[in-house]
């Protein structure tokens, strides 16, 4: 062992062997002085640039790039070594061999092989396949995978963004609920008490008709007989307050199922009425508009087997869009805007209808409705990626469809199926063709 180790110390340390490791690259390499002369240059740089050897007599002329290299290449190769010279740091490009209609990658870098006695080596590569496979491709493939990765980076990121929104509503909706289940329960007791106390104070005036001067100045004063009237319905009105309250609690709950990540069997109907129950504010009049009216035309649904925070996302882009398509038909003397919403059972699906009454979708704008990026929009209120995700969501992560049907005569109605149990039509997708949007 110790004798073959000294053997191979001495052969490490041979000329022969570096010689013999270097021509066994596929890889061209070169090294040279800083001021340009040739020093070495292994097997594949004498096939790749078809140079003469290089000479190791010292009283011969030195070799440079000029005698060695085509001239196409001199250029860029003097360029790229003053640039390795100034900054020290390593040079890659390409340069196009016209000899042989090859596309050869260059690197260049400084080395010390002696303390203070800085060498340039290069290294060259043909890469003419690479960039042939590159270019079989088509650009047609190149964007398409660009647009799919734009897709995917804008996705994750309104994914992010729609769970952080549903902690934050689960948050707030946790804060608020206790404070106002107390102010709820105690408003009954309020009403009761206050009943008896009015029962009281009727039982104690029959007995005594006739009262005292100041105790008619009192009664007076606070105006008793419109305070007894009225303090039932304030009490009522605190009352109508705080289920209010209690409503947009639950329907906050309910709508930051957002960050649930477990598919679960949930009550459509509740996701649609919470994600109402947020939009509300726009559907009240404004000055530009009259109000909007929702009507709810709900069938017998089953509890669906879903991730109930992504449908929710989906309601939410499907009505958001159609209030800003009633918005675009502004009439200060129309009657009230309308869109409804209905719910139905086909053959183990179910099926969400949205419909708004507003100005239809051209036919060539609706064989894009679901492209990604696309929108009709003004710049900054759109992404073009409410309509492409909600497909998404429908049809990969629920095995389901979704449709537009559009005219000018009747609206827009976007339809909504999916199973009501996934796992039996993941079976079944298997079997059919992939449903084509349109």
């Amino acid at each position: 062992m110790v004798q073959g180790s000294a053997t191979f110390e001495t052969l490490a340390n041979s000329h022969q062997l570096w010689t013999t490791l270097f021509n066994h690259l596929s890889t061209a390499i070169h090294l040279k002085t800083l001021k340009g002369k040739w020093l070495y240059a292994n097997d594949a740089s004498y096939r790749l640039w078809e140079h003469d050897p290089i000479r190791e007599v010292r009283t011969q002329l030195p070799q440079t790039d000029r005698e060695l290299l085509p001239l196409a290449q001199i250029a860029d190769f003097a360029q790229a070594d003053a640039q390795v010279i100034r900054h020290g740091d390593c040079i890659e490009f390409t340069t196009r061999y016209s000899r042989r209609a090859s596309t050869i990658f260059v690197r260049k870098s400084l080395i010390s092989l002696l303390p203070g006695n800085r060498l340039i080596l290069t290294e060259c590569q043909d890469v003419t396949q690479c960039y042939e496979q590159s270019a079989a491709v088509g650009p047609e493939a190149l964007a398409d995978a660009l647009q799919e990765l734009q897709q995917t980076q804008l996705q994750l990121v309104q994914n992010e963004k729609m769970s952080s929104l549903g902690q934050l509503m689960a948050g707030v909706a946790h804060e608020i609920n206790n404070p106002v289940n107390f102010i709820y329960g105690n408003i009954r007791h309020a009403q009761s008490y206050t009943e008896e106390l009015m029962d009281l104070i009727d039982a104690y005036r029959s007995g005594h008709t006739q009262p005292t001067a100041s105790v008619q100045a009192m009664l007076d004063e606070i105006d008793f007989d419109f305070l007894s009237a009225d303090l039932p319905k304030v009490l009522a009105s605190m009352q109508v307050g705080a289920e209010r309250i209690r409503a947009i609690v639950s329907s906050l709950r309910t709508f930051s199922r957002m960050d649930e990540a477990e598919m679960k069997t949930v009550n459509l109907h509740d996701g649609i009425n919470s994600t109402l129950m947020i939009l509300e504010h726009r559907f009240k009049a404004n000055n530009q508009r009259s109000g909007i009216v929702v009507q709810k035309q709900y069938g017998d649904l089953p509890a669906i087997e879903c991730y109930a925070g992504q449908l929710n996302q989906v309601f939410m882009n499907l009505l958001t869009n159609a209030i800003d398509a009633l918005e675009e038909t502004i009439d200060h003397n129309a009657t009230p805007l309308e869109i409804k919403i209905s719910t139905r059972l086909e053959q183990q699906q179910a099926i969400v209808a949205i419909h708004n009454g507003g100005p239809g979708i051209p036919p060539h704008i609706q064989t894009r409705l679901f492209d990604p990026f696309f929108t009709t929009k003004p710049v900054g209120k759109g992404t073009g990626m409410g309509l492409s995700i909600s497909y998404q969501i429908i049809h990969e992560r629920h095995h389901g469809q979704l449709t537009c049907e559009s005219s000018d005569a009747t609206g827009t109605t976007f339809t909504i199926a999916i199973p009501v149990k996934q796992c039996s039509c993941t079976m079944a997708r298997k079997k059919d063709a992939p449903v084509e949007h349109p």
